[in-house]
């Protein structure tokens, strides 16, 4: 069981893996409803069938689409688990009080005593939460009396930004990481 999880990308919190488990959940609904409905339903059969057939693709389609995306995330994640990453933050008490205070959007932080995050190419990890950046369109640093905060834009205009706070003593870092994300970034796109 395990190492079909680890396959599906189900072992870790990837962003997609809710789409994931939703998409499963749908194929294995259609695989036991599709049948009943097409044997006890009094339409033509070959109908039926047709629409039965229809129902599966689509739903095997998602589920398939779904696996891919999660297994995707899942694979940079383990990259920068083992050490593919650009920084690694740990936050005091304090700090993470300080931040969770001032901003509501922030990655939410797990129980007491976990306080880091991964930041790299593919994403930011926080254990618990990963928020991939395949879509990232933007980065900016903030500062928000009195911390910093790193912004990371998708290109969706409705999407919220993943927002981290800077650790204290860790502001050169913060702005070397948000200059580099900005060179890989096109120069129509990084403002």
């Amino acid at each position: 069981m395990d190492a079909l999880k680890e396959f599906l990308g189900l072992d870790l919190p990837t962003s997609t893996r809710g789409m994931t488990l939703a998409s499963l959940g749908m194929l294995a609904l259609a695989l036991i409803a599709i049948p009943l409905v097409w044997f006890f339903s009094g339409t033509d059969k070959f109908m039926g069938l047709f629409i039965a057939g229809s129902v599966l693709c689509v739903m095997a389609f998602f589920a398939g689409s779904a696996i891919y995306i999660n297994s995707i995330q899942a694979g940079q994640l383990r990259e920068m688990l083992a050490g593919d990453f650009w920084v690694h933050w740990n936050y005091t008490d304090e700090e993470v009080q300080q931040f969770s205070q001032h901003e509501k959007a922030y990655i939410i932080y797990p129980g007491p005593g976990v306080y880091e995050v991964y930041i790299g190419q593919s994403g930011v990890y926080q254990p618990g939460k990963f928020c991939s950046f395949a879509d990232l369109a933007d980065v900016k640093l903030e500062s928000d009396n009195p911390s910093q905060i790193i912004l990371f834009y998708g290109t969706s205009s409705s999407s919220t930004p993943v927002r981290v706070g800077v650790p204290h003593g860790c502001e050169t870092e913060a702005q070397q990481l948000v200059e580099r994300f900005k060179t890989q970034l096109s120069p129509a796109t990084a403002s």
